[in-house]
């Protein structure tokens, strides 16, 4: 049996469709579909939402699951703003 190996992360740095290159260290899509728009845009807002929830929990109310959240989200979305920087750059390069 021939098991594909998937990477984690978005969607955009996994398997294969239609008018892409097969998967490997160094290859990316060559063309983003409307899910991984939906991704990148998904993930400016993870980032953008933690740092307004760690201000108004600070600035508000101070309490500390507030600003934990706010961290969560902050952290995550900064974790798929790497997956989405990798790949340009590695678009970057290829071209």
């Amino acid at each position: 049996m021939n098991k594909e190996r998937r990477t984690k992360g978005p969607s955009y740095l996994r398997g294969t469709s239609a008018g892409q290159m097969p998967f490997g260290p160094g290859h990316a899509p060559l063309k983003l579909s409307a899910r991984n728009y939906f991704e990148i845009v998904t993930s400016f807002l993870f980032f953008f939402l933690g740092l307004v929830v760690i201000y108004r929990s600070i600035v508000e109310t101070g309490l500390v699951l507030g600003m934990v959240v706010g961290v969560v989200f902050l952290a995550y979305g900064i974790f798929r703003l790497r997956f989405i920087w990798k790949y340009f750059h590695n678009k970057g390069r290829r071209l």
